[in-house]
């Protein structure tokens, strides 16, 4: 519900909205853990078993 005009969205609409919010806020991170890219974790584990 709009708290400015009132407007009250079907649920799947409210949905739908939220998950497009969402989406776009992501917008720019897409390599984040996508395949082939290494977890700031794994990096550290990756080193030491290799003995760097």
């Amino acid at each position: 519900m709009c708290s400015h005009c009132g407007y009250v969205a079907d649920r799947d609409v409210n949905v739908a909205a939220n998950i497009r919010k969402r989406g776009l806020a992501k917008a720019g991170h897409a390599g984040t853990y996508a395949w082939g890219d290494w977890l700031s974790w794994a990096v550290g584990v990756n080193l030491r078993s290799n003995g760097e």
